[in-house]
């Protein structure tokens, strides 16, 4: 037997199978380098889109309340336009104060203040005549 026999070379004095070992080794590296950073790669995606949601979330809750801050302020306009409208006339009809308890109801329920119940209070002790 030959020295390169012995040792396990071929012809070109390179060892016979190493080169089939080593793609499979290549392979394994590549799939296990693969695998490893696709778990990263998702969790980034998912990290953005939580981010994403989380601040679209945060900024629809902030326009939320920003805009019942709005209507509550026009609601408290109305009341008070109305009231000072009645309060001047000393009467009020019917549809007049239905119509400011509308606006007192739906004030109220966004949180209102007492000042808006003290004005419906005083339309209330009003005289009620027909218009």
């Amino acid at each position: 037997m030959t020295r390169t026999a012995a040792l396990g070379l071929g012809a070109c004095g390179r060892a016979e199978g190493k080169n089939a070992l080593g793609n499979v080794r290549r392979r394994k590296d590549t799939q296990t380098f693969i695998l490893e950073h696709l778990g990263e790669l998702a969790f980034s995606g998912l990290a953005a889109v939580l981010g994403w949601l989380g601040k679209t979330v945060w900024d629809t809750v902030k326009e939320q309340k920003n805009m019942k801050k709005a209507i509550k302020a026009l609601l408290h306009d109305r009341l008070y336009q109305s009231s000072h409208f009645y309060l001047k006339q000393e009467w009020v009809d019917m549809e007049g104060l239905t119509n400011v308890g509308y606006i007192y109801e739906s004030y109220h329920e966004l949180g209102g203040n007492g000042t808006g119940t003290a004005l419906y209070n005083k339309i209330k002790e009003l005289p009620i005549r027909d218009s």
